[in-house]
Order: C-alpha cells, then sequence, then structure tokens
C-alpha cells in the first residue's frame, strides 16, 4: 500500500500587537483498508446515492453501457478528501465526478488515461456536510466484473481557525504555536505584544516539503517591510 502525502500552501501571521507569518503545511493521508461493502443497486441517480464510510472501500460492477453509480459521504469538518477506484475490469476506463453538499458540479473530475488503470481524485473539503461523488466509464462500456471504490477522509483540525483574517488573530501566549495550513489559499494571522526595546525573534519550523514564509506589520497595522522566507523546502 501507498502512504500518499500532499502540500497545503498557508500564510501564518504573527504579531508585534499585530504582526504575521505565512505558512504553508504538509497532510498525510492513511492507506486504504480491506474490503467492506457492496454496492446496491440502484444507485443511477445522485437521489439513489450509496452511504460509504470514510476507509470503507466498495465494490461496484458498470453492469450494462452507459451504467452510473452514485456514492455520498457525509464529512462532520473541513478536511481533505481522496477518491479511488482500483481495479477495475480490464475494458473499463473509470471517470470520477464529485459534487458538493448543494449537490452543484464542482468541476473536479478524475478518470483514466487507458483501460483498466487506477483513478485517484483528491480535493480539499472547507464546508461540512454531505458530497456527492458519481462514477461512470469512460466510454460507456460495460463489465460483469467489479471495481473497488474508496473514500478517505482525513479531518484538519486547527484550534486557532478561524485566524485568516487580521482581525481574527491568534494571539501567542507562549514560547510556540502549532498551526496547520488549509487549504491552500489559507492565510492564517497571529498577534503578539512586545514592550519598547524588546527583540523580537520569530522561527517557523515547517514540514520538509514546506517553504514558510512570515511578514511583519506593526501596531498600527502598517507593512514594515520586514519579511522572511525559506530558500528550500523545509527550512526554517
Amino acid at each position: 500500500m501507498k502512504r500518499e502525502t500532499m502540500i497545503q500552501r498557508l500564510m501564518k501571521t504573527a504579531g508585534m500587537a499585530l504582526a504575521f507569518i505565512l505558512l504553508t503545511m504538509l497532510m498525510a493521508f492513511h492507506p486504504i483498508p480491506a474490503f467492506a461493502g457492496q454496492e446496491t443497486e440502484p444507485n443511477d441517480k445522485l437521489g439513489q446515492a450509496n452511504a460509504v464510510v470514510s476507509g470503507d472501500p466498495m465494490r461496484g460492477v458498470f453492469g450494462y453501457a452507459g451504467d452510473t453509480d452514485w456514492y455520498k459521504i457525509t464529512l462532520a469538518t473541513r478536511g481533505r478528501l481522496r477518491c479511488s477506484v482500483t481495479n477495475p475490469p480490464a475494458n473499463i476506463r473509470a471517470y470520477i465526478t464529485l459534487y458538493n453538499r448543494h449537490a452543484d458540479y464542482l468541476y473536479v473530475t478524475g478518470y483514466a488515461v487507458n483501460d483498466g488503470d487506477d483513478v485517484h481524485l483528491t480535493y480539499d473539503v472547507m464546508e461540512p456536510g454531505t458530497y456527492f461523488i458519481r462514477l461512470h466509464d469512460r466510454d460507456n462500456d460495460a463489465s460483469p466484473d467489479p471495481y473497488t471504490f474508496t473514500a478517505v477522509f482525513t479531518p484538519v483540525v486547527d484550534a486557532h481557525e478561524p485566524n485568516n483574517t487580521l482581525g481574527g488573530a491568534t494571539l501567542v501566549t507562549g514560547t510556540n504555536m502549532t498551526g496547520t495550513i488549509f487549504d491552500r489559499s489559507d492565510e492564517d494571522w497571529y498577534k503578539i505584544y512586545a514592550g519598547a526595546g524588546a527583540i523580537l525573534r520569530i522561527q517557523v519550523a515547517p514540514p520538509a516539503e514546506m517553504r514558510p514564509a512570515v511578514t511583519l506589520y506593526n501596531p498600527d497595522l502598517g507593512y514594515m517591510y520586514v519579511t522572511g522566507q525559506a530558500v528550500n523546502p523545509g527550512d526554517t
């Protein structure tokens, strides 16, 4: 089994009565576990979607030309959703399409290049709710042999969120703070109070594939032209 990792881009900000730090954090994903269930037909429409549990594989069949299988997963928090179709029949080019909790098309798809290829799709979930997954064969082929569908969800928990605006900046109360970067457009703001003449030193200890950047603002929220950025991934 493979262990997948994914980098998220993020900006973390810390402050001197208001100072800002830009960060990017690493997310890890779990291996796919063993078999759990079988699809229930009919599931050819969104309203008939089979419910799945994170990490529990589901066996399904494209039983006739143009067959479509729908699944749904309910997510209680933000995090990363990874959908996979593995071990498809030799004549199947699986196609994955994702819809959000409002049943809106998300323009997030994944499909096989060749017949029999595995397919993987990854999506950063920012709004909790029920998400819908549509599977079909790209060429409308059919097979009596099954494929395996798995949805794995990795929650992202950050006790300081929401702190992606200056007004929501987290007060730094100790020497160390831990946070997460999610999603790639996220900015995290921090603030710290320092007396006159104090020396402020800000350091970010990132994951191996992250290049952190720090930007400082003064007590009047003015940009101070004081920045720091790692040269290489993993540098502090």
